[in-house]
């Protein structure tokens, strides 16, 4: 059964990461700082940190290693 729901899971959550990549690297990257190619990859890398690191804060991703 765990299988299973991990291949329901994929098949459902990958359509939405491949969303959110498009939104990322198709969408915003082109459109920010005037599409300047090394300003807006800096640009757009600090913007999904900021977006992402909140999740740390609820447990959903790890950001430092106890090992």
């Amino acid at each position: 059964m765990p299988v299973l729901g991990l291949m329901v899971i994929a098949l459902i959550l990958t359509p939405l990461y491949a969303g959110e990549e498009f939104g990322w690297t198709s969408y915003l990257r082109p459109r920010i700082l005037g599409g300047r190619t090394v300003p807006s990859v800096i640009a757009t890398g600090l913007i999904w940190a900021a977006w992402h690191f909140p999740l740390a804060f609820i447990g959903y991703v790890e950001l430092w290693s106890s090992s």
